[in-house]
């Protein structure tokens, strides 16, 4: 009996033994298989870089945004950034603008062409239509040559902000001239073809001050040009992409400007049924409205500081370059010191930048 028992025991012992080796053996194997798995992961990271690095977290519990990596860029979902209200009132301001421009240069055919006593068709001057045409197509000419000076101006001088300041001042007292000029009691006294003369190279400076700096004053509002890592509300991880960012910011701008040009279906019907100077109405409440946004956000706008216009330098190059039979080469910086003794401001990149698009004007 005892012989059995012992028999028992040994057995016993030699499974329990068998038993826990085997446990170890397969623990020091997972432990290996681990560690290689994470060799490996290692490995991988270190040929590839952090792709997927969360953002870190902040003591109130949001994610902070940093710069992308060249990972986080190719692996994640690209979005718009979020817009300061700087922008969207800048894009106001535009649309504002173009409420105003047809409202005041709708009926302006009308007003020119036809006799203020046709009730038939609503008009003051009785010019005709060739005239009204003509003195209508002037007024864009003026608008579009004045933007050039204008522009340079801005860029040289002013800045765009204090450009756009002083524009939208010209334009509203064009506005009010044609507004008052119109009403029927000036009419009665003549004022409408002088009033509406000022009014055109009044207004006519106002838009092109506009278009010169409108367009990159909106731009100037957003001023992140790094592509960025955050956490959206759902907890996703996107990259910021300012490429992306502009191009919504250019279309609602568009957009609004797109919906702002119906104001000529209100202005048609007051020239109508009420008179021109009702029609001449919403314009100057428009631009003043456009005016109170500026200053009232005064302090939230990046105002980008004037730094300089290539057009001079490029004029003077191109001059350099028809004194010497066109030929590009001697506005060169050495060429002009080799045979010239001058020094001029620019460089030779700048000539061979000029020399390109001059070239792109050739096949366009």
């Amino acid at each position: 009996m005892n012989q059995a028992r012992r028999t028992i025991c040994m057995g016993q012992a030699i499974y329990t033994w068998k038993y826990m080796s085997s446990k170890r053996q397969q623990s020091v194997q997972n432990r290996c298989i681990q560690g290689k798995m994470q060799q490996n992961d290692d490995e991988k990271q270190a040929m590839s870089g952090p792709v997927y690095q969360r953002p870190a977290e902040t003591a109130s519990g949001s994610f902070e945004r940093r710069n992308a990596t060249e990972g986080e860029i190719l692996s994640y979902r690209h979005i718009p950034d979020q817009v300061h209200t700087a922008v969207w009132i800048a894009v106001l301001v535009g649309a504002l603008e173009r409420f105003a421009f047809f409202c005041i240069t709708a009926p302006w055919q009308n007003y020119l062409q036809n006799q203020r006593e046709d009730h038939a068709n609503p008009g003051v001057l009785g010019l005709g239509q060739a005239t009204a045409t003509n003195i209508y197509n002037g007024y864009y000419l003026w608008a579009a040559v004045a933007s050039t000076p204008i522009g340079i101006l801005s860029d040289a001088k002013l800045g765009r902000f204090r450009t756009l300041i002083i524009s939208l001042v010209i334009y509203i007292f064009g506005s009010f001239v044609m507004l008052f000029t119109s009403l029927p009691p000036a009419l009665d006294h003549d004022a409408g073809l002088p009033g509406i003369a000022i009014s055109m190279v009044l207004i006519g400076i106002g838009v092109a001050g506009i278009k010169a700096t409108v367009n990159a004053f909106i731009g100037d509002q957003y001023d992140n040009t790094n592509l960025q890592v955050i956490m959206t509300a759902k907890g996703e991880t996107v990259v910021v992409d300012p490429a992306l960012t502009m191009q919504y910011i250019y279309n609602i701008f568009y957009w609004t400007t797109n919906i702002a040009a119906l104001s000529v279906i209100p202005t048609t019907f007051l020239e109508r049924y009420v008179g021109f100077w009702a029609a001449y109405t919403m314009g100057p409440i428009a631009l003043c409205i456009a005016v109170g946004f500026l200053f009232f956000y005064h302090n939230s706008f990046v105002k980008a500081p004037a730094a300089g216009n290539v057009l001079p330098e490029a004029a003077k190059a191109l001059t350099y370059a028809v004194k010497n039979k066109f030929n590009l080469e001697a506005a060169d910086p050495v060429y002009q010191l080799e045979h010239f003794n001058r020094h001029v401001s620019w460089s030779s990149n700048f000539i061979e930048e000029l020399r390109s698009g001059i070239m792109a004007c050739q096949v366009l």
